[in-house]
């Protein structure tokens, strides 16, 4: 039986099915995919350029300000105002870690909070840092459902009995 295929420049390689290696052509079409990846990241890479390029030479361009997405968010939401009225704030995540401490989540609302003057308490699946980075961080208090359940697999697969403990403390 013949087979015709089709290869990346337009050109076709045409023979029995027995006379193509099957590891060759998978080769070609790897590299085929990667050239292709490459082709649209160069593109979006130019398209980007020519973008900023015009845009500065028509006087259209608006400065951007980097800030930590967590900062977006809490603007967006209106977090800050919903401070106005509380008296404690509650944040969470899955593990509170070194990562915790350097823009996620719970260290943004943490700061917020502690901007308002208002205290923190955080609750976790698990908690691997210790109360002086959590007092470091704004947050006052940290539970964690391993402390009530070192078995990690049973935390994961049924959380909602082990929380119901935990608030009771």
């Amino acid at each position: 039986m013949a087979a015709i295929v089709p290869a990346s420049a337009g050109s076709s390689v045409a023979g029995t099915t027995a006379d193509i290696p099957i590891a060759s052509l998978a080769l070609l079409v790897g590299i085929d995919r990667f050239m292709s990846e490459c082709r649209a990241l160069t593109n979006l890479t130019g398209n980007g350029v020519a973008t900023v390029v015009i845009s500065r030479w028509e006087k259209e361009v608006t400065p951007a300000r980097l800030r930590p997405g967590i900062d977006y968010l809490l603007d967006l939401t209106g977090f800050h105002r919903g401070l106005v009225d509380a008296d404690l704030v509650i944040t969470g995540e899955g593990r509170l870690d070194e990562q915790t401490l350097h823009g996620k989540a719970p260290a943004g609302v943490a700061a917020a909070a502690r901007a308002a003057g208002i205290p923190v308490i955080a609750v976790a699946g698990r908690n691997d840092l210790t109360d002086e980075q959590l007092a470091r961080a704004g947050i006052a208090a940290a539970y964690s459902l391993t402390d009530l359940e070192p078995d990690l697999t049973r935390c994961l697969a049924e959380p909602g009995p082990i929380l119901e403990r935990l608030a009771q403390r």
